[in-house]
């Protein structure tokens, strides 16, 4: 099957983040302790994120739309993404 969308930094396939990666960053984001990987404080305005394939960035998605723009991603540890 074709990809049909992917990270813009990896050029990985992006999947849709699980529930709990999400609440987990929403919660950061509520206690001001999310940033952008350009260290943008994040607000918890979000409802979901595309997950890149290698775990290492997601991409919040406001509105139902994700933004991309350079340094817009969240950079995630191992453990975040660990089932």
């Amino acid at each position: 099957m074709p990809v049909v969308l992917a990270c813009p930094v990896t050029h990985l396939p992006l999947h849709a983040a699980p529930q709990p990666l999400v609440q987990k960053l929403l919660a950061l984001a509520a206690a001001k302790a999310l940033r952008s990987e350009s260290a943008r404080l994040l607000a918890a305005d979000f409802a979901a994120a595309w997950v890149s394939a290698d775990g290492s960035r997601a991409w919040l998605i406001r509105q139902g739309l994700a933004d991309f723009s350079p340094g817009a991603a969240v950079l995630l540890l191992p453990e975040d993404v660990a089932n």
